[in-house]
């Protein structure tokens, strides 16, 4: 019965993590459409959304390169920074709240940043609105099931005339 109910829980929060996803591709890759910045948001299960599908597909053609990106944020690397075909990848875990819900990647083609270490306080900046983004998503989702669960059938007291 317990178990039952964890895979419950689990799957819904699985598609709450999936909606967040969603939605913070839906609004952070419109900033990056006239870039040659490639960004995608990753789940916990692999799955994945592309500003640039067909770049980053073709960077990580082998998965493993992407798996051990994600094994590597989770044990604490990130910002993740490395070289990989002529790109600087640079990932961090994607949470909203105390949730983590996935992954941040941003690929930037190598000659577009003179300075790499100069340029790291930047690029981690942007990978955290990635999650701050997340976060405004969670909360306003929970914002909206709570309204909806709270009925509004009382009616209450009117404000007296009050100079």
């Amino acid at each position: 019965m317990v178990l039952i109910i964890l895979i419950k829980c689990l799957s819904g929060y699985a598609e709450i993590s999936f909606m967040i996803i969603n939605r913070v591709a839906s609004m952070v890759f419109d900033s990056f459409a006239n870039t040659d910045i490639v960004v995608a948001i990753l789940n916990h299960n692999g799955s994945y959304v592309s500003n640039k599908l067909d770049v980053f597909e073709r960077i990580f053609a082998e998965r493993i390169l992407l798996d051990e990106l994600c094994r590597r944020v989770d044990d604490g690397q990130e910002p993740l920074i490395a070289h990989i075909d002529g790109y600087l990848v640079a990932a961090s875990g994607l949470s909203a709240g105390f949730n983590g819900v996935g992954y941040a990647v941003m690929l930037l083609p190598a000659g577009s940043f003179g300075n790499i270490p100069e340029s790291l306080d930047f690029i981690e900046i942007i990978l955290e609105q990635f999650s701050l983004i997340a976060g405004l998503i969670e909360q306003n989702q929970q914002l909206k099931d709570y309204s909806g669960a709270v009925k509004t059938d009382v009616e209450l007291p009117a404000f007296a005339n009050v100079n």
